[in-house]
């Protein structure tokens, strides 16, 4: 977690406790780290989108992280907008579980060929 994110948790987490303690609409988030490894020729030179439960979340690089914040619990992850030359070597969408105090890591492998 970077220097300025914490800083938020903090400043956010003296907030909560000077109003008087749990909020119950306080969403509990944790961080999703997407990682692609792409292989083969005629790779997917704009990189692909990363769906979480079915929504845009970010565009990740052909060999590339992003990491993501979201809410704690069960989420479905999908590689998209993947070029016809290329398939995704393994499950695509997966299912990951997020907790506040561990970052999920979700890997693909994607293979391309010349067409």
């Amino acid at each position: 977690m970077g220097m300025t994110r914490m800083t938020l948790a903090v400043g956010l987490g003296m907030l909560v406790g000077a109003c008087g303690g749990d909020d119950p609409a306080t969403v509990i988030t944790g961080e999703l780290e997407v990682t692609t490894l792409t292989t083969g020729e005629a790779a997917d030179a704009d990189g692909y989108s990363v769906l979480v439960d079915g929504s845009s979340a970010a565009t990740v690089g052909v060999n590339g992280t992003v990491t993501l914040d979201v809410a704690e619990g069960e989420h479905s992850v999908e590689l998209a907008d993947i070029a016809g030359t290329c398939a995704v070597d393994g499950e695509n969408p997966v299912s990951v579980t997020v907790t506040a105090d561990e970052a999920a890591i979700v890997t693909f492998s994607i293979i391309c060929g010349d067409g």
